[in-house]
């Protein structure tokens, strides 16, 4: 039965929906349920439709989250929506709350003049919306948004990899963006990532041992005992490529506005949220200024990576960091802000989800399952009765915001996944 799970599982991982979807079916009648549910979460979670580093399917994402007893999974791509209604089928099938969101970059005309949380770009904000139950509607305004994010994302890959390109040419054969780019992910949205990995695979073809070693000691100005002892590791070595070759991209202003990324977000049925990274920029050294700057717009939520926030080796680093995320935290309550946490997964090394059992995350934890009960709660009637935050039923039965966090909050903790659309309404009537 092992070596069938195990298939099964890399099933999942398949470019075939209908085969992942039957792989997960599978797998769900040969393992059962958990008997020990941790009560964790992950709300921010890459999938291949985007970067995993394992490459991860919407389904194999909620399968992990299902065998560590996960409370709830939350997928977060960049720049697509493609796996939005997998991970909320594959939550259906496993009886795990999921929920969907997507990524990208917005310009913050306030803050033009300060980095925020995207290092070395003032002005920039990496920014989600959480809440999706379903991919853009065609000709639609936030289709038009998101396209820009992929053509944005799109130009800065070519040119990234035309400039690595060059500087390789004389020892590597230049990387193809359509042959050796987009063919890692299924719905060709390549990210950096899949070009550092495509470099990556380039080089190991051509090169072996020494030859392989002084090849990138040269190109990366690297002592050839560091690069040896890199090469086992993947993402450590991608890590330093990118690093040494890849340089940042400046026009702040062609991101998308923040108003109208809100808009298009409200539009396609999801929540605006706010990244946070760890308040060490300019930016976000006061964390209640830029909520409420965020709040102001539309900004209903805010998202944590704990990891960057309390994980360092270094006593003063993690000091700092591990204090910035109090006065965030603080900030986002006193404002009435829900908050989820997640671990990305675009990295080698990361688990399906923090351990939130740390003294530096402990505390935190209720916040977050309480912000994952919200957006489950909000996609459940969204999906199911039309009936999501923004929906004029809400609206009208709660005018006041506050008390329609605190409803859809109720309503992702009281609902377990498998209630029927005439089971939800009944209850919601009586």
């Amino acid at each position: 039965m092992k070596e069938e799970i195990l298939k099964l599982e890399e099933e999942l991982n398949s470019f075939n929906r209908d085969e992942r979807i039957a792989a997960l079916k599978k797998l769900k009648g040969l393992c059962p349920v958990p008997a020990e549910k941790n009560g964790f979460v992950n709300q921010h979670a890459h999938t291949f439709y985007s970067f995993n580093a394992y490459g991860f399917s919407p389904c194999r994402v909620a399968f992990e989250a299902y065998k560590k007893g996960l409370f709830s999974v939350g997928l977060v791509d960049f720049d697509t929506l493609d796996g939005v209604s997998e991970i909320l089928e594959a939550g259906e099938i496993l009886g795990i709350r999921a929920t969907a969101g997507i990524e990208s970059r917005v310009f913050v005309p306030e803050y033009a003049a300060k980095v925020i949380n995207s290092p070395g770009e003032p002005g920039v904000a990496y920014f989600m919306g959480a809440g999706f139950i379903s991919k853009e509607k065609k000709g639609s305004a936030g289709e038009k948004v998101i396209n820009r994010f992929r053509e944005i994302s799109k130009e800065r890959n070519i040119s990234r990899l035309a400039a690595v390109n060059l500087i390789l040419q004389d020892k590597l054969e230049a990387v193809d963006y359509a042959a050796d780019v987009l063919t890692l992910t299924p719905e060709k949205n390549a990210t950096e990532r899949h070009i550092l990995e495509a470099l990556d695979r380039k080089a190991r073809k051509k090169y072996k041992g020494i030859e392989l070693i002084d090849f990138w000691a040269k190109k990366l100005g690297e002592k050839e005992g560091k690069i040896q002892s890199l090469l086992g590791k993947s993402p450590d070595l991608q890590a330093l490529i990118r690093s040494r070759l890849f340089k940042q991209s400046g026009a702040a202003a062609s991101y998308p506005g923040l108003t109208e990324v809100i808009k298009a977000i409200i539009e396609l049925g999801g929540i605006p949220v706010f990244t946070w990274l760890d308040g060490t920029s300019g930016g976000e050294s006061d964390p209640e200024a830029l909520l409420k700057l965020m709040q102001k717009k539309g900004v209903v939520a805010a998202n944590i990576i704990p990891d960057r926030n309390w994980n360092f080796k270094d006593p003063a680093e993690k000091e700092l960091k591990v204090k910035n995320l109090k006065a965030f935290v603080s900030a986002a309550k006193e404002l009435g802000m829900p908050l989820i946490a997640g671990t990305e997964m675009n990295k080698y090394g990361q688990s399906i989800t923090d351990d939130f059992n740390v003294p530096e995350l402990k505390e935190y934890l209720p916040a977050f399952i309480e912000g994952a009960c919200f957006f489950y709660g909000h996609t459940l009637l969204a999906r199911l009765a039309g009936k999501g935050f923004y929906s004029v039923w809400a609206k009208e039965k709660f005018p006041v915001i506050q008390k329609r966090l605190e409803f859809f909050t109720g309503a992702g903790r009281k609902f377990e996944p498998g209630i029927t659309k005439e089971e939800l309404i009944q209850t919601l009537e009586s």
